[in-house]
C-alpha cells in the first residue's frame, strides 16, 4: 500500500482519510500528518462529485468510477477504483472503511477522443469520395455504353480518362487513411476551432496563395475562415451559375492540392 505507484487513500463512508500512501502525499504535496485524518471535501484537489465518487460504498468487490480532480498541470481525470470495505462485518455501518486507487487517465481519455475524431474523419472523407466517384463512374459506363455498340476508339479512351480519375480519388483516401489526422499544422487542435482566427494567421501563406490565385481568376473571393474541423477552412467566391460553378468547384480541388 505505502509503496504503490497509483495515489491510494483509506477513506470511511463519512469522507474522512485514514490513512494514504507516498504517491497519494506526492500527487498532493503534503505530509502523512496533513493527509491522514482529513475530511476529502477539505482537499483543493477534488470537487463534490469526486468526493461522493471516493466516498460511496463500492457495490462490488472492485468498483471503478471516473472522477475529475486538479492538479498543478491543470484539470486532470483519473479511474478511481475503490476495492471494498475492510471490514465486511462493518459494511453498511457508516464508519467503514475502503481502500481507494487512484489512477491517472489523462492521456488515454485524450487519447480515445483523438482516435474518435480521426475515425470521424475518415467517415466523412470516405462518404465525400463515395459521393464524388459517382460522377466519373456514370461518365465511364455512359462512354462504355457508346464504345461496345460503336467501337469508337474515342469512346474508350473517355471511358479510361474517367477511370483514371477515380484511381486518383482512391489513391487519395489511401493516403489519407495512411496519415492518420495529421495536417499541416499541429497546433491546431482546438475542439471547436470554428472561426479560429490565429488558426488562420498560421496558415496565411497558403490560403493568401489559395486566394491570390482565386483573384487571378477572376472569382472574386471575399470570405476565409476556419471550419468547425481542425486543419479545415471555408473559402467563398462569388456564386455564378450551376455549370460554371461546378466547374469552379472540381478546379478548386486540384488548385488546393497542387498548392
Amino acid at each position: 500500500f505505502e509503496t504503490g505507484p497509483d495515489p491510494a487513500l483509506v477513506v470511511t463512508a463519512d469522507g474522512t482519510a485514514t490513512d494514504s500512501n507516498a504517491a497519494f502525499r506526492e500527487f498532493l504535496g503534503i505530509s502523512r500528518e496533513a493527509a491522514n485524518g482529513r475530511r476529502l471535501d477539505e482537499f483543493e484537489a477534488f470537487d463534490d462529485a469526486a468526493v461522493d465518487a471516493m466516498t460511496a460504498v463500492a457495490d462490488a468487490a472492485d468498483d471503478r468510477r471516473t472522477i475529475t480532480y486538479q492538479s498543478a498541470d491543470g484539470t486532470r481525470h483519473a479511474e478511481c477504483r475503490l476495492s471494498g470495505t475492510l471490514d465486511d462485518s462493518t459494511a453498511a455501518d457508516a464508519c467503514a472503511e475502503h481502500i481507494v486507487i487512484l489512477r491517472d487517465i489523462t492521456d488515454e481519455l485524450a487519447y480515445k477522443r483523438d482516435l474518435e475524431r480521426q475515425v470521424d474523419r475518415l467517415d466523412e472523407f470516405a462518404s465525400m469520395l463515395a459521393h464524388d466517384l459517382r460522377n466519373p463512374l456514370g461518365i465511364a459506363n455512359g462512354w462504355l455504353e457508346e464504345a461496345e455498340a460503336s467501337g469508337d476508339s474515342i469512346a474508350f479512351e473517355r471511358v479510361d480518362s474517367a477511370h483514371d480519375r477515380m484511381r486518383c480519388m482512391i489513391d487519395d483516401l489511401l493516403a489519407l487513411a495512411r496519415m492518420g489526422e495529421v495536417i499541416s499544422d499541429p497546433h491546431d487542435s482546438a475542439e471547436k476551432p470554428c472561426y479560429d482566427q490565429q488558426a488562420v494567421m498560421r496558415r496565411y501563406d497558403v490560403v493568401r496563395e489559395i486566394c491570390d490565385y482565386m483573384l487571378d481568376l477572376g472569382w472574386n473571393p471575399y470570405q476565409i475562415d476556419h471550419e468547425d474541423a481542425n486543419g479545415q477552412f471555408e473559402m467563398n467566391w462569388d456564386f455564378d451559375d450551376a455549370l460554371r460553378t461546378a466547374d469552379k468547384h472540381s478546379f478548386f480541388k486540384f488548385m488546393v492540392k497542387s498548392v
